[in-house]
Parts: structure tokens; sequence; C-alpha cells
């Protein structure tokens, strides 16, 4: 079970770096025994991309700094593929 459990989380952290992520968020894992296939492993989460804000900016502007931030989200939301993602 051990195995199973590192060999899924690998994977789904494969398919975060393919689509362009570098985190996951509500990460969930399901082991299920259906039929003649045996145990079956099921991940789930959504595919985020983590950036890091420099600090002069906000401090330098912080009004604009605002904005960006709500015009990022948006843009991120539609663009990307950083979306909720099941294997």
């Amino acid at each position: 079970m051990y195995l199973l459990d590192a060999k899924v989380r690998r994977r789904m952290c494969r398919k975060v770096l393919e689509m362009g992520g570098n985190a996951v968020l509500a990460y969930r894992q399901n082991f299920d025994m259906e039929g003649d296939s045996g145990l079956v492993a099921r991940t789930f989460g959504t595919c985020v991309l983590i950036q890091r804000k420099e600090m002069v900016q906000l401090i330098n502007n912080p009004s604009s700094t605002q904005s960006n931030v709500a015009n990022e989200h948006h843009h991120h939301h539609e663009d990307s593929p950083h979306n909720e993602m099941a294997r």
C-alpha cells in the first residue's frame, strides 16, 4: 500500500508540472477495490501556480499592486490550465 501511495503521488506531481503548476490544493487520495481490477488508487486536487511577489513593488506602489493582483487572478483563471483535475 505504501508503494502504491508513493506511485500515485509521483504521478500527480508529474501532471502538475506538465500543466505548468508548482502546487496542489485540496489534495485527496482514495483507494478502492473494483471487481477484477483489484486495488485502484485515485488522486484529486487543484493544480495551481504559486508565485512570489517582490516586497519592493508593494512598498513603492501599494494601490497599483492591488489592481494587478486582481487582474492576474482573472487572467490565470481563463487562460491557464490550473484547474481541478482527477487522476
